[in-house]
């Protein structure tokens, strides 16, 4: 009759274990650096940009504020260009001849603010901000990529501040999203 333990080597069943996970542990090794490449996945800050080389240059062609906040163009601009000469995305210029320029339209701007003390002093403020941007080939005057209208609110408690700070905070999240959405690719 035949047995099991008759034919087998009796320090042969850990070696055999052993060999399992030596065999799977370099499978795994092999196999997990391939899937890793498979998506192609990269952090936003290596993608290209619009504008494609650092070396383009750029500059504001425009920027339409229908608020009574005559302020909201000035940061606009001053929030636009350190976003992007500070990713490196492109050259910024003030004036003459450049590659791309941009066209940033504020849509609609709204600051509310309340006291939430019987003193007056601590103060909250909500501002809101929707704007959008659109680059320009300027060689050929053509748009060459349009974030879409972005969204963004902020709330500002102070003692101190005003609803500026509320409204100003709002407009520079709103500049760095359109920013970010520049470096995507999809």
């Amino acid at each position: 009759m035949w047995s099991p333990t008759k034919y087998t080597y009796a320090g042969k069943g850990p070696v055999i274990q052993r060999m399992r996970m030596l065999t799977l542990c370099l499978t795994l090794f092999a196999v997990i650096p391939l899937m890793q490449g498979c998506g192609g996945y990269r952090l936003s800050g290596d993608e290209p940009s619009v504008f494609g080389s650092p070396d383009s240059t750029i500059r504001i062609r425009e920027v339409e504020n229908p608020s009574l906040y005559a302020w909201v163009g000035s940061v606009v601009r001053a929030e636009m260009r350190d976003e992007i000469t500070n990713r490196n995305m492109a050259t910024w210029r003030d004036s003459g001849r450049t590659d791309y320029s941009i066209a940033v339209v504020v849509d609609k701007i709204t600051i509310s603010g309340r006291a939430t003390d019987t003193d007056d002093t601590n103060r909250l403020f909500s501002a809101s901000v929707i704007m959008k941007a659109a680059v320009y080939d300027e060689n050929t005057n053509t748009v060459i990529w349009d974030s879409g209208f972005t969204s963004v609110s902020e709330t500002f408690r102070t003692f101190t501040g005003t609803d500026q700070q509320a409204a100003y905070s709002a407009v520079r999240k709103a500049t760095q999203y359109i920013v970010d959405r520049m470096r995507h690719s999809f």
